[in-house]
C-alpha cells in the first residue's frame, strides 16, 4: 500500500523557522511522565493537525488508485486504517518519546506555554509575512528591471545585537541558502542571476534584522535567543535528518501492521486487506 510520506519532523522545523506553529492554552509543565510530557509537547506543536492533513492526502492517494469496485469499501474504512487518534498514540507519541529527553521536552513546554514564548512564536506569523513581501518585491523589481533599494543599515551597531545574535543562533546562513534553493526552482536561471547579485546574504541579514527590530521587543529577543540557544531545540534540530527518514519508515510499517490487525479482528474486509497489504511501497 502506497501510504504517503508523512515529513512530521520537517513540518516541525518549518514551524519553528518559518512560524506555522500552533498555540494551545496549556499551563506550565506539570510533574508527570515522559509520555504524557511527550503527548503535551506534541499538542503544543499541534502536530496532530500535520497528520490529519496528511491523512487526507492518504486517503485520497490511495482512493484514487483502487479498483472501481473496492471504493466503496475503502470510504467505508478508511477512517479505522487512518484513525488519527490511534496514529499519535500508538505511533508518533512513543516514537518522539524517545527522540526527546524530558529535560528537553521540560524546556520546550515551558517556552510555548509562557506568555512570553506564545507572543514569540504568534509573531512568527508576521515575520514570516513581510519577510516573503521583501522578496516577492525583490523579485518584481528583478522581472521589470528597475532598480532594487538596498537596506541601509550597519550591522555592526550595537542597537543591532540581540537580533543579530538571534539570527545566528537560528543558522541564518543556512536558511538564507535553503531559501534561494526553493527560489532557483520557480525563477528562470537569467533572473535568477540577477535576483542573486541583489539578494545577496548581506542583503537578507539586513532586511530581516529590520523586520526583528520592528516585531520583536527586548525582552522577546532575550527569551528567543535562550530558547534556540538550548541544548533542548538544538538537539532536536541536530536530529531532523535521521528523524525525516526514520518516521516515514515507521509510519509504512505501523499501517501495514495495523490493516493486518484490523483485518485478523474481522473489522476490514478480507479482500480489500489484502489489495492493501499488497501494495506496499
Amino acid at each position: 500500500m502506497r501510504s504517503g510520506k508523512l515529513g512530521i519532523a520537517a513540518l516541525i522545523i518549518l514551524m519553528m523557522l518559518l512560524g506555522q506553529a500552533g498555540l494551545s492554552n496549556a499551563a506550565s509543565p506539570q510533574k508527570t511522565n515522559k509520555t504524557d510530557k511527550t503527548k503535551k509537547w506534541l499538542e503544543l506543536l499541534r502536530i496532530d493537525k500535520g497528520v490529519e492533513r496528511e491523512i487526507d492526502r492518504n486517503k485520497k492517494r490511495v482512493f484514487v488508485n483502487l479498483p472501481a469496485d473496492l471504493k466503496n469499501e475503502f470510504q467505508k474504512y478508511s477512517s479505522s486504517i487512518f484513525d488519527k487518534q490511534k496514529i499519535m498514540s500508538e505511533l508518533f507519541v512513543p516514537y518522539f518519546s524517545k527522540q526527546v529527553t524530558e529535560a528537553d521536552l521540560d524546556k520546550w513546554i515551558s517556552f510555548y506555554s509562557s506568555d512570553v514564548g506564545k507572543s514569540i512564536i504568534a509573531k512568527q506569523t508576521d515575520i514570516k509575512n513581510r519577510q516573503n513581501e521583501i522578496i516577492k518585491k525583490t523579485m518584481e523589481s528583478i522581472k521589470k528591471g528597475t532598480a532594487v533599494k538596498s537596506p541601509s543599515i550597519n550591522l555592526n551597531d550595537p542597537k543591532y545585537a540581540k537580533s543579530l545574535k538571534l539570527f545566528k543562533v537560528l543558522d541564518y546562513k543556512k536558511i538564507y541558502k535553503q531559501m534561494l534553493g526553493v527560489i532557483s526552482r520557480v525563477m528562470p536561471p537569467f533572473l535568477l542571476t540577477r535576483f542573486k547579485k541583489v539578494f545577496t546574504e548581506q542583503y537578507y541579514l539586513s532586511s530581516m534584522t529590520l523586520v526583528t527590530e520592528k516585531v520583536y521587543t527586548n525582552k522577546e529577543l532575550d527569551a528567543a535567543i535562550d530558547f534556540f540557544s538550548s541544548p533542548a531545540y538544538k538537539n532536536f534540530i541536530k536530529q531532523l535528518p535521521v528523524i525525516i527518514k526514520d518516521q516515514q519508515i515507521k509510519y509504512r510499517q505501523y499501517i501495514q501492521s495495523r490493516i493486518k490487525k484490523l483485518q485478523k479482528a474481522g473489522k476490514l474486509p478480507q479482500n480489500l486487506a489484502n489489495y492493501l497489504l499488497r501494495k506496499k511501497g
